[in-house]
Order: structure tokens, then C-alpha cells, then sequence
């Protein structure tokens, strides 16, 4: 079992980051949906067409609205990271956890994004490339990945001197 106690968590104004991107996502989703409903009535287009596309619209916002509910409270609480002389430990996830570790001598490439919804709160994510894949720490203040990302990338400079 996993101490919570040991991992760091993310911080509070991630939250905000979330639900701003959530609600543009959301947002994005039903204009989309939206213009395809005024073309299809533009042709004529059988009814079970119609129906299909009703559901499968009330699917897609019904699933971004249950994102933005449950990704700032849930999503929150277990967006954990731990970082020691031996691995990265990354613990995300809403309706399914997802556990990353990363030993440190795997690691070949350190990059740290900004978006601009991330921007506007302070925050930046953190991408470690191993050659099996990508993960991310992402939320992390502004000042706090930059000194990360520089240590991370000390570590891999130290092991191909």
C-alpha cells in the first residue's frame, strides 16, 4: 500500500488550472457538436442518424462535465509525485490510478512545458523521457520545475560524464 505521508502533493491553484481547462474543453466540445447539429439539418439525413448523434453528443458533454466535477476535487487529492536518489514515483488518475516509477539511470531527457492555461496560475509540467516512454509531473509551480528539471537534468549529465 502506498503512505500518502512520503509523496508530495500538487499545489491548491492546480485546481483552478483544471477546472479552467475542463470548462474550455467543455466549451470547445459543444460548439463542435453543435455546428455538425446545424450542417446535419442542413441535408437530409434519416431520423436513427439524429438519434444516434443526440446520444452519442450527450455522451461526450455528459463525460467533459463529469471530468469537471470530479477532476478538481478527486483528480486533486490523487495527483501525487515522490522523487529520491533512485526513482520518480508519479500517481495520477480520476477513474483509474495510474503508479509511474522511473529509475533515475533510465532517465535520457528532461523537458518542462508552459501552457497558457498553466501560465496564468504559475504552474508548468515536467516530461521525463526514459527510452520506454514519456511521463509527467505535472502542476508543478513555475520555480519549483525549474529547479527540479535542473536537478534531474544534473543527474543525467553526471551519468553520461
Amino acid at each position: 500500500m502506498i503512505n500518502r505521508n512520503e509523496y508530495n502533493k500538487i499545489p491548491s491553484k492546480a485546481r483552478y488550472s483544471m477546472i479552467v481547462g475542463n470548462i474550455i474543453g467543455l466549451a470547445i466540445a459543444f460548439i463542435i457538436l453543435v455546428s455538425v447539429w446545424k450542417i446535419l439539418n442542413i441535408f437530409p439525413i434519416p431520423r436513427p442518424v439524429f438519434f444516434w448523434y443526440k446520444c452519442l453528443g450527450g455522451l461526450i458533454i455528459g463525460y467533459l462535465v463529469l471530468l469537471l466535477v470530479l477532476e478538481p476535487s478527486l483528480g486533486y487529492k490523487r495527483h501525487l509525485y515522490r522523487i529520491n536518489d533512485e526513482s520518480i514515483d508519479i500517481i495520477k488518475g480520476i477513474f483509474f490510478i495510474d503508479h509511474t516509477i522511473i529509475p533515475i539511470r533510465r532517465m535520457q531527457q528532461v523537458d518542462i512545458s508552459v501552457g497558457p492555461i498553466n501560465k496564468l496560475f504559475g504552474l508548468a509540467d515536467i516530461s521525463i523521457t526514459t527510452a520506454g516512454g514519456v511521463a509527467a509531473i505535472e502542476y508543478l509551480p513555475s520555480d519549483q520545475a525549474d529547479m527540479l528539471a535542473e536537478k534531474l537534468k544534473k543527474e543525467i549529465n553526471e551519468r553520461v560524464i
